[in-house]
């Protein structure tokens, strides 16, 4: 498979979603919260990674999220954090396109990632309280977030999150 053929497994599956391209990037807008998968190529071999992210456009006035780096919450489909070491012992090598793989098996594959763990995930990132339920203590999720995205956690929904970080949920 080539990286044409691995892009359009991609986008033809997130399409049908409402998810837009441009170049690497793939987005899709429900109301403020752009979600967003991103491909990027290892600087070694033919390596990808499937970074998955969230922009929140207050303003409203973008019509597609700035480049992957400016988003503020991101995450790798291939993480520990996202997917377990089963499926992720299958999605490495199929994001690899230098190892050995028949196309269809390599489609298998990454349609079953997006379909069982990226679009849900993303999906419950969409809105603002989505995104705080994700980012409270006790839920213990991690991802790298960054501290303009928990500002507007904290105007949005009234709780600090980095008021909460390092220190136990509050018990009820």
């Amino acid at each position: 498979m080539n990286y044409k053929q691995f892009k359009s497994v991609f986008s033809n599956f997130l399409s049908p979603f409402g998810y837009k391209s441009t170049g690497n990037m793939f987005f899709r807008r429900t109301g403020e919260v752009f979600t967003i998968v991103d491909l990027q190529k290892s600087e070694f071999g033919g390596q990808y990674y499937v970074n998955l992210g969230l922009f929140v456009d207050e303003g409203g006035a973008l019509a597609q999220p700035p480049p992957f780096y400016k988003t503020h919450l991101k995450q790798r489909l291939e993480s520990k954090f996202i997917i377990p070491q089963s499926a992720r012992n299958t999605l490495v090598p199929a994001l690899d396109l230098e190892v050995p793989m028949a196309a269809a098996e390599r489609s298998v594959v990454l349609t079953k990632a997006l379909e069982q763990y990226a679009v849900p995930y993303l999906d419950s990132l969409s809105t603002i309280e989505g995104i705080a339920d994700f980012l409270s203590p006790e839920k213990c999720n991690f991802a790298g977030v960054t501290v303009a995205l928990r500002e507007i956690i904290k105007r949005r929904t009234g709780v600090d999150q980095l008021a909460t970080v390092g220190k136990p949920p509050a018990s009820k």
